[in-house]
């Protein structure tokens, strides 16, 4: 079953999550399965937000 959902964020909403995420260290209450979306989800903001790298 490969059903997908999307939803969208403004700009400055992207950055905030991106910068979370990326500042964000594993728990010891966070399994690796949801560490695995975290770091997806870190990844696809990555590339929908190039003006990190620039």
């Amino acid at each position: 079953m490969d059903e997908k959902i999307s939803f969208s964020l403004s700009i400055g909403e992207a950055l905030v999550l991106y910068e979370w995420l990326a500042r964000e260290e594993p728990s010891q209450h966070v399994s690796g399965a949801e560490q695995r979306l975290l770091w997806d989800i870190e990844a696809r903001l990555e590339s929908e937000l190039p003006m990190l790298f620039n």
